[in-house]
């Protein structure tokens, strides 16, 4: 790579530079206690300034990396959006149909709606390819807050439904189990 492209692997020394000095910043600023470890993502602390900036009558919609649910990194902030009620809404689309044309397409995103208030009742849906798929009634679900911790007590992750009667079957067998 230096002898092909020394400016090449000038701009990508100086971005792995940049990103572990933003790093060490968000670590050493304090502010981010459940996003702020790790390996800091700036969508994570996105996502919890958002939550942070949100009135309790409020709500904020933000597109961000499905990790957001997912990574063991953000584990505590998606935990704590959980038990506190402050989830709405996440949407998970992989970017098949090249939503976003400069995204790879195997790329995760979601559609992810917290409140500043309370919400008993989370709406889902996994594997979207396209805007159009939320009019798609059988690929939407909603999940009560106790479903949840029936199904996932120890990590309340989220599961990813691929039907609304996966769901339902689901939540039916825990219910009565």
């Amino acid at each position: 790579l230096k002898e092909t492209k020394p400016e090449l692997e000038r701009e990508y020394i100086e971005a792995l530079r940049r990103s572990e000095m933003e790093s060490k910043f968000l670590l050493a600023s304090g502010r981010f206690e459940l996003t702020g470890r790790g390996d800091v993502n700036t969508y994570s602390v996105f996502a919890e300034t958002a939550l942070e900036l949100v009135s309790s009558s409020g709500y904020a919609g933000i597109i961000v990396p499905t990790g957001i649910a997912t990574h063991d990194t953000n584990k505590d902030f998606f935990q704590s959006l959980i038990v506190n009620q402050r989830l709405v809404s996440l949407y998970d689309f992989v970017n098949k149909k090249k939503l976003f044309p400069a995204v790879e397409s195997n790329i995760k995103f979601c559609l992810f709606t917290i409140t500043g208030g309370k919400s008993s009742l989370i709406k889902t849906a996994a594997q979207l390819e396209q805007v159009n798929d939320l009019n798609d009634k059988d690929r939407l679900n909603e999940i009560q807050i106790e479903d949840l911790r029936r199904l996932n007590p120890n990590t309340l992750n989220l599961p990813t439904f691929r039907t609304r009667n996966d769901a339902k079957l689901l939540i039916k067998i825990y219910r009565s189990v």
